[in-house]
């Protein structure tokens, strides 16, 4: 993976390893982009990681938080010709954080800085973590009251849309203003933002679903409470994993709406032109493994149990991208390979 806007050698190598230690299966989406437009979206990657590593930080209080995120998105829009330090970094985050690959990618956030002043997307990545940060900024704030043995839900569905939107539905939207202006018509491209948009949202809510019981445990929930309610459900019964049977229509309502939306995103994809096979695979893999991900949770027992993580294994994720070389070309296959997993989780439903 090359940073190509990079002049030094040593800085586009770590910067590359960061990039890897930190993005996890990202890291395959953008690595199979073409090189035209790997540069930006892996900007855009790391700017925003670089945030989410902030907001997770446990290293200074929540005010200060909020305070070194608003500060990132004003640096973000500034213009940095040059390199330098950024003392509030260094000092209150860098060098207390435990996992390497973050501590390391916030010691080179100013040449991020001056990298993001390289592109030609520029105002594309600005506005994308901006919103990025506008959603780690609500969540610090939706749940800035929860305290121990006390559990803070999402109100209403609105807010939920709002929420994933603003975490991943914005990523859709830029990834189709960076990919897929050039193939597409002023009123196509209005059309595909909108699945994009509808792709991210589906893999955010995979991903609220996936992590429903470890959040619970931190006293986060971002299942709504008027769904909750409909359902006769209260936030307090989350906490028991004996519940989970009672739990599940409300899990499978959200997974319906999850499988909603990647109805949208395998349109998306199928939009994309064969001629754009790198920027096809790199929206088909995420899609794929948020269907085989949703599988997994409709199977799961006692989902209630934070001990019980649902992931997909590298085995697993390595034979779909084998078999995706093979026939990610041909819209039959693409679809059949959806139809058939959207099947699956509906047979799991009933």
């Amino acid at each position: 993976m090359l940073l190509n806007s990079l002049n030094s050698t040593h800085e586009k190598t770590l910067l590359t390893v960061v990039l890897k230690g930190v993005s996890r299966s990202f890291y395959l989406s953008i690595r199979v982009l073409p090189s035209s437009i790997r540069d930006p979206v892996a900007v855009a990657y790391l700017l925003a990681r670089a945030a989410d590593t902030i907001a997770d930080s446990n290293v200074v209080d929540e005010n200060k938080k909020k305070q070194l995120l608003l500060d990132f998105q004003r640096l973000i829009e500034a213009d940095i010709s040059e390199p330098n330090n950024w003392p509030e970094f260094n000092d209150q985050l860098l060098g207390q954080h435990q996992h390497e690959q973050e501590a390391r990618l916030l010691s080179l956030l100013s040449q991020l800085f001056v990298l993001l002043n390289q592109q030609a997307q520029r105002l594309e990545i600005v506005n994308v973590v901006k919103t990025l940060v506008d959603g780690m900024l609500f969540d610090m704030e939706r749940f800035s009251n929860t305290t121990a043995g006390t559990i803070t839900a999402l109100e209403s569905r609105e807010e939920l849309d709002r929420y994933t939107y603003l975490i991943a539905g914005c990523v859709g939207e830029f990834w189709t203003n960076i990919c897929g202006k050039e193939d597409l018509s002023d009123t196509d491209l209005s059309s595909q933002i909108d699945r994009g948009i509808a792709l991210g949202k589906a893999l955010q809510l995979t991903n609220i679903l996936r992590d429903l019981p470890r959040d619970i445990k931190i006293g986060r929930c971002y299942i709504p409470r008027d769904v909750l309610s409909e359902n006769g459900i209260s936030v307090q019964e989350l906490t028991a994993i004996d519940n989970s049977e009672n739990v599940m229509p409300v899990v499978h309502q959200l997974i319906d709406q999850a499988c909603a939306k990647y109805k949208q995103g395998i349109q998306y994809c199928l939009t994309i032109p064969r001629s754009s096979f790198r920027y096809r695979l790199a929206a088909l893999w995420p899609l794929l493994i948020g269907l085989k991900t949703l599988k997994k949770i409709a199977d799961v027992t006692n989902y209630l149990d934070p001990d019980k993580v649902v992931k997909i294994s590298r085995n697993a994720v390595y034979r779909m991208i084998i078999l995706s070389l093979v026939c990610a070309a041909s819209n039959t296959c693409i679809r059949h390979w959806h139809d058939r997993l959207q099947a699956s989780i509906q047979k799991s439903l009933l």
